[in-house]
């Protein structure tokens, strides 16, 4: 899996799966809604990352990798339609308008409109971007998987899914003490990418999340390999 793809899987995590009409048990809504439900709730919220570690088979082993196999740093900011990541090799940024997803590891980078209006027209039948979400990925599932101690500290443990994701999750560690999230875990092709969270709060104010790209369809930017969705999603919308 792609550094894209998981940043797509974590982004669908946090917001798909605490959707109210998602399959969830009510303890495992109630922790991670403590913890990060702010941010659904008012559209708005960032979260910082002490460190990351990719291709781990046990999300505790962050705590023990030398320092050449653990990125320091990286954020996840959300304000209303707009979002910045970055995360050991990828970035991210959408001003509302448009949407890059740059994976420095591949040297590539999508790039797509956001639209209001029908993403796609499938077989006379329109569908918004929430609903082909729904359809390709599935309803969020949130199970509670007991207690777990993270770095000594005492910890309710969650797991959340995409139903459609076979054998990919997430995992969410909270602070019983404080309600704080402290560590997520992705799980793909039984490894997993780790999350050290420093603090979870507001955005930053002010930020700007401008992304200002030619107004025509690319194939190469700053020597990255461009997927470029903008015009072939608006094609597809018009019955192309």
């Amino acid at each position: 899996m792609t550094n894209i793809s998981k940043i797509y899987l974590l982004f669908l995590m946090l917001f798909v799966s605490i959707q109210l009409k998602a399959q969830v048990d009510s303890l495992a809504f109630d922790i991670v809604d403590k913890a990060i439900g702010f941010i659904y709730n008012e559209g708005a919220g960032a979260i910082y990352y002490e460190s990351i570690a990719q291709n781990v088979e046990n999300p505790m082993d962050i705590f023990d990798l030398p320092l050449y196999q653990v990125d320091k740093g990286g954020h996840w900011f959300m304000d209303g339609d707009q979002f910045e990541i970055k995360t050991a090799g990828t970035i991210a940024l959408c001003d509302g308008e448009l949407l890059s997803i740059i994976d420095q590891e591949m040297q590539m980078m999508y790039v797509d409109s956001v639209r209001e209006e029908p993403l796609i027209k499938l077989e006379g039948q329109e569908m918004t971007q929430e609903e082909m979400i729904d359809n390709v990925f599935g309803e969020g599932h949130m199970r509670y998987e007991g207690e777990e101690e993270v770095n000594g500290i005492p910890c309710h443990k969650v797991k959340a899914n995409l139903e459609k994701l076979d054998g990919e999750y997430v995992f969410y560690w909270v602070s019983k003490d404080t309600n704080r999230l402290l560590l997520m875990a992705e799980q793909s092709e039984e490894l997993y990418t780790v999350y050290l969270v420093k603090e979870v709060k507001a955005p930053p104010k002010n930020h700007n999340y401008k992304l200002v790209l030619p107004d025509e369809e690319i194939t190469d930017f700053y020597g990255l390999q461009v997927i470029d969705m903008r015009f072939a999603n608006q094609f597809l919308s018009q019955g192309g």
